[in-house]
């Protein structure tokens, strides 16, 4: 399975699966083992957000000191924030 940044996936969060946008990419992730959840299903082939757009929302989230996820969320559409299997 192979994506780019800025793609719509599904990935499990607790006892259940959330809705995600694929930030970025790493051989080596720099988390500790255990933390990092894998992808259980790409739900777009094409990116929802190009390289530009999450440059953007991540400067907006360091410029204004808010969670990049509140960002994100203001700048998705609502209805693709959730996922119906």
């Amino acid at each position: 399975m192979t994506t780019t940044p800025g793609t719509l996936v599904l990935v499990p969060v607790g006892n259940s699966q959330q809705v995600g946008i694929l930030w970025s990419l790493s051989e080596q992730p720099v988390w500790q083992e255990g933390k990092i959840r894998p992808v259980i299903d790409i739900l777009e082939e094409r990116p929802l957000l190009n390289g530009d757009l999450l440059h953007l929302l991540e400067w907006i989230a360091h410029y204004y000191l808010c969670p990049i996820g509140s960002v994100i969320a203001a700048a998705v559409p609502g209805h693709l924030r959730f996922h119906k299997r």
